[in-house]
C-alpha cells in the first residue's frame, strides 16, 4: 500500500485516511502510517522496507482481537505459513551462505536482529533519516542538556532531602526520583539503539548506491547462491517424460503452413547451390565463361567450376518448457519448429532439447543432429506435467559441453531464469557468458523484453508476439537466412 501511495501524492482523495468496515484506524496511528510513507519517499531501501513492514504491522496488530489473530494463525498454519513477519524476511535474507552475502544483505540481516528486541515507533523514523554525523552530534547536545537537567534534578533531590529530613512528602518524592531516574536510563538505552539502527540506515543507502553504480556501468553483481546440494542436471528423451502437449499435431502443422515452408526450402535450396560451387578455376567442370576462353585460345585458363568441401550447418535449439510457456507461447514455439526443421531438412542438421527443472535442470531430447524428425515426438511436444521451473544457465552450458565448434545455439524462452533454492538471473549469468565465449548463441524472446535479455545475451536476442501464430517462425527463418549467407559464404 505504502509503495504505491508513493506514487499518488498529487491524488487527494488517496490521501485521506481509509474508512476500513471492520474497525476505524485513530488519527494517530494515519498520521504514524504518513510518517512511515515519507520514510520509505526519502530513503527507499531494503532497510527501509523492513523497519516499515516492521511498524505497519505493529500499528495493524492493535485493531485484531486475539480471537482474529488466533484465527489467521490457523489459516496461515494450514497454508503452512509462518505468522512472524521479521522471522519470513530472515528465512528469506539467511537464503544465501555468509560467504555469498553482500553488504546490502548483511546490512538488512543486521537491522532484522536489531527490531527483533526494540519496540521502534513512527517518532523515531526522523532520527533515522539523519545524516550519521548530525545525529550523533544531536544525541551529544541531547546528553548535554540532559546532564545540566540532571544537574538541577540533582539540586532538587538536595532540596527534597531536606524535606524528607523535616519528614515533608518523603514517599512521594522517593517514588517521583525512581520513576523520573527509570525513564532516564530508559531513554538513554532508547537513544543508544537508535543510533545503531540510523547507522545501518545509513549502511544500506550506500551500499545500495554501490550497487546502482555497477549496474549502470554494466558490472552485473554476480553472487550465485551456494545451496546445500550442487544442482544436477538430468539428461532424457521426450518418449521417456510425462508431457502435456497444446493438442496441435505435426501433421496438422505442416498442413496448414506448407506454402510457407515450400517457399523457405525454396529460398534455402537457392542459397545451398551458390554456396556449392566455386567458380573461376582451372581444374574442374566447365562454366558458362568457356566460350570467353576458348575466343581467347584458352588464354583466359580460369574457366571451371569445381564443388567446395562439404561444411555442415548445425543448430543446438534449446526451448524452455517451464509452467510459465503453457498456452499459446509454447505452441508458438511447436509451429516454429516445425517449419525450421521442414525448411532446412536439407540444408542443416538440427538438434532440438526442451529444458525444465524444479531445483534440478532437466534437458530433454526431442531430435538429435543426425535424426530424423519422428512426427509422434512433436505430437508430444509440451510444457511438462511435472517440472515447472527453467534452469536457463546450468541447462545451456550443460548442451553446449556436447558440441565440438561451430554450432550456433538458439534459445526460445519467455522470461527470466527462476527454480527452487533461489536460483535466479545472476546464477545463469556467468554458465551463458561462458557458453557465448564458445558459440555462437541467439535468444528469442516470447512477449518478455527488459534490461536481463541484454545480460544475458548481450545484443543477440529478438522479440517476438506468441499472438501472431507464425511471428516466432519467421523470424527464425529469417535468421537462419542470415547465418546460412555468413556460414556458406
Amino acid at each position: 500500500m505504502l509503495y504505491i501511495n508513493l506514487y499518488f501524492e498529487d491524488y487527494k482523495g488517496f490521501q485521506v485516511k481509509p474508512k476500513i468496515k471492520s474497525f476505524e484506524l485513530s488519527d494517530d496511528d494515519w498520521a504514524g502510517i504518513s510518517k512511515i510513507k515519507n520514510f520509505l519517499f526519502k530513503s527507499l531501501t531494503p532497510s527501509s522496507s523492513i523497519i516499515s513492514c516492521d511498524l505497519l504491522c505493529k500499528i495493524l496488530k492493535k485493531y485484531f482481537t486475539r480471537e482474529d489473530m488466533e484465527q489467521i494463525k490457523q489459516i496461515n498454519s494450514l497454508r503452512g505459513r509462518n505468522n512472524s513477519t521479521i522471522d519470513n524476511i530472515e528465512k528469506i535474507s539467511n537464503h544465501k551462505k555468509q560467504k555469498d552475502k553482500t553488504k546490502l544483505d548483511k546490512t538488512s540481516q543486521e537491522l532484522i536482529d536489531k527490531l527483533r528486541n526494540f519496540d521502534l515507533e513512527p517518532k523515531d523514523l526522523d532520527k533515522l533519516i539523519e545524516n550519521e554525523t548530525d545525529t550523533r552530534k544531536k544525541i551529544k547536545k541531547k546528553y548535554r542538556n540532559k546532564k545540566n537537567k540532571n544537574k538541577n534534578r540533582k539540586n532538587s533531590i538536595e532540596e527534597h532531602s531536606e524535606q524528607q529530613e523535616r519528614g515533608t512528602k518523603s514517599t512521594d518524592v522517593s517514588k517521583t526520583l525512581k520513576s523520573k531516574k527509570i525513564n532516564k536510563t530508559e531513554q538513554k538505552v532508547k537513544n543508544s539503539k537508535l543510533e545503531v539502527i540510523a547507522r545501518l540506515v545509513k549502511d544500506s543507502e550506500n551500499a545500495m548506491k554501490e550497487r546502482l553504480i555497477l549496474l549502470e556501468k554494466g558490472e552485473y553483481m554476480i553472487n550465485p547462491f551456494r545451496d546445500q546440494k550442487l544442482r544436477t542436471i538430468k539428461d532424457t528423451k521426450i518418449e521417456r517424460e510425462s508431457m502435456v502437449p497444446d493438442g496441435m499435431l505435426y501433421s496438422q502443422i505442416k498442413a496448414k503452413y506448407m506454402n510457407l515452408i515450400k517457399r523457405m526450402r525454396s529460398i534455402f535450396a537457392d542459397l545451398k547451390n551458390k554456396a556449392g560451387i566455386d567458380s573461376y578455376q582451372k581444374k574442374g567442370k566447365l562454366n558458362s565463361k568457356f566460350i570467353k576462353a576458348v575466343t581467347s585460345d584458352y588464354k583466359f585458363k580460369q574457366c571451371f567450376t569445381r564443388k567446395l568441401l562439404k561444411k555442415e550447418l548445425k543448430l543446438l535449439v534449446l526451448v524452455d518448457v517451464s509452467g510459465s510457456m503453457r498456452g499459446t507461447k509454447i505452441q508458438v514455439a511447436k509451429i516454429a519448429l516445425v517449419i525450421l526443421c521442414e525448411a532446412l531438412q536439407a540444408m542443416a542438421k538440427i538438434r532440438i532439447v526442451l529444458f525444465t527443472g524444479t531445483y534440478n535442470a532437466l534437458n530433454i531430447l526431442v531430435k538429435d543432429f543426425d535424426e530424423t524428425l519422428i512426427p509422434r515426438t512433436i505430437d508430444k511436444f509440451g510444457c511438462h506435467a511435472k517440472e515447472s521451473e527453467n534452469i536457463d544457465g546450468l541447462s545451456i552450458k550443460h548442451e553446449a559441453n556436447k558440441l565440438n565448434d561451430g554450432e550456433f545455439i538458439i534459445v526460445i524462452s519467455d522470461g527470466q531464469p527462476a527454480a527452487q533454492g533461489g536460483y535466479n538471473l545472476n546464477d545463469a549469468i556467468p554458465d551463458i557468458h561462458f557458453v557465448r565465449k564458445n558459440f555462437k548463441v541467439f535468444a528469442f524472446s516470447i512477449d518478455s523484453q527488459g534490461d536481463y535479455l541484454n545480460k544475458m545475451y548481450g545484443n543477440d536476442w529478438v522479440l517476438t508476439s506468441s499472438k501472431n501464430q507464425t511471428d516466432l517462425g519467421k523470424k527464425m527463418i529469417k535468421f537462419c537466412q542470415i547465418i546460412t549467407r555468413e556460414f556458406f559464404g
